[in-house]
């Protein structure tokens, strides 16, 4: 069975790695981690709802 909801706030997690296989969630809540950048985000092509509230993003090339 595939997985359309993933909470992983307050993990200490950094990056989106291993994320890359889970195409088919819709939600993902990495909130209060230690993220500061969207790399590996775009292969979550069927996101709808993201939630990053309490990492430290810095701007990217690929996000407007």
């Amino acid at each position: 069975q595939k997985s359309s909801l993933l909470n992983l706030a307050s993990n200490k997690i950094s990056n989106f790695s291993g994320l890359e296989g889970l195409k088919e969630l819709l939600y993902l809540d990495l909130s209060y981690n230690n993220i500061q950048s969207m790399e590996g985000f775009e292969y979550l092509i069927k996101l709808k709802t993201l939630k990053l509230q309490g990492n430290k993003i810095e701007k990217s090339k690929n996000v407007n």
